[in-house]
């Protein structure tokens, strides 16, 4: 519920004190609802570090995901889930499934291999705090 309330104050703090209300689709995807607009949003945690993302527009879709960098997790097995080399080292591992989570959650696209022919009109790696990694993607929608 704190995502919901951040994210509702985001959409106030944008939209000049407009009231978003937060819902989510069949999918479970989080929109937020001005008026008669209804704009993708985004949520993402990882222990006790929180990220929001939301489009400003009713034509764009946003997907955010943070991660913990745990040095003990199993990187080759995850990383070939992916179609990541399971040679990749730990800080390139969770850049690159950020990203891959990132992907999903703004097109809805799981699969790798179509994830590689889209195009998002805006990749960041956000600024996290130590021992964490993230990603922000924005896609046309």
């Amino acid at each position: 519920m704190a995502a919901h309330d951040i994210l509702s104050g985001l959409a106030k703090m944008i939209f000049e004190g407009r009231e978003g209300m937060v819902t989510k689709d069949q999918n479970g995807r989080p929109w937020v609802t001005l008026g008669d607009q209804s704009l993708a949003a985004s949520i993402s945690h990882s222990r006790n570090v929180v990220a929001v993302a939301l489009a400003t527009r009713p034509d764009l879709t946003v997907g955010i995901d943070i991660e913990y960098i745990d040095l003990q997790r199993p990187i080759a097995e995850l990383a070939a889930q992916i179609d990541m080399s399971a040679s990749i080292d730990v800080h390139g591992f969770y850049e690159g499934w950020c990203q891959y989570e990132a992907l999903f959650k703004a097109t809805g696209v799981l699969d790798p291999d179509q994830q590689k022919h889209l195009s998002p009109l805006a990749e960041i790696l956000l600024d996290v705090p130590a021992d964490f990694t993230g990603k922000l993607v924005v896609c046309s929608g």
